[in-house]
């Protein structure tokens, strides 16, 4: 059982300081895209798209969030490839990373009274293969055919359940100590989980807490 906290953990801390902004820029970013389905996506013609960008502006919203909106109305998307190509990156062929993930299910309760060093024993004794410490939570992991019967045995054990989720945990860990590089690719991130067709992100990253506190400012 490692006890290591690590893209959990990340998307954990980002979500709490994206959901103070998150909600703003969903409604500035409709906003936008309404109006260029209205009137086109030429600000100096569209006298309601350049009232949005300025409002979208003024909030600090991100220019590449704003073209995706003005993107988005006027039917252009935007790619899953040019968003990496553009980060300097290249997107890789159907199963070219699978090697660096295995298929997990992953169960998160909630401390409450328990230390991380309990409940990690007492779920290896419920047949856990691992667990992660996540602040107020600990992560648990399991093969994906058990992940409810794991379940379940936690739930009798007294633990409270908040999620469980057939996931991908990463197999092969790349730790970013760059600042730069770190907000880079917690930026990259941000846009592909703002694809439409994106249901979910799993990476192989991992920030120190120091790092992390000032890229997600």
């Amino acid at each position: 059982m490692s006890g290591h906290s690590k893209w959990s953990t990340i998307k954990r801390q980002k979500g709490a300081n994206d959901a103070k902004r998150g909600n703003l820029f969903t409604k500035l970013g409709n906003a936008i895209t309404v109006v260029v389905r209205e009137g086109g996506e030429s600000p100096d013609s569209n006298f309601k798209l350049r009232l949005a960008i300025e409002a979208a502006r003024a909030a600090n919203m991100p220019k590449d969030n704003i073209n995706r909106a003005i993107d988005r109305g006027s039917g252009k998307g935007a790619s899953l490839r040019s968003l990496i190509e553009r980060a300097g990156g290249s997107l890789g062929g159907v199963g070219s990373v699978a090697w660096m993930f295995k298929p997990m299910g992953e169960i998160e309760v909630l401390k409450e009274d328990r230390s991380f060093d309990d409940i990690m024993l007492v779920s290896a004794d419920l047949g856990a293969h691992d667990a992660e410490e996540a602040g107020d939570r600990v992560l648990i992991y399991t093969s994906p055919n058990e992940l409810e019967n794991l379940k379940q045995k936690l739930l009798n054990s007294g633990f409270q359940v908040s999620r469980s989720e057939l996931t991908q945990r990463q197999t092969n860990i790349v730790r970013l100590e760059d600042l730069g590089k770190a907000k880079q690719v917690l930026d990259l991130v941000d846009k592909i989980e703002d694809l439409e067709d994106v249901q979910k992100v799993y990476a192989n990253f991992d920030i120190s807490e120091n790092v992390m506190q000032r890229a997600i400012v």
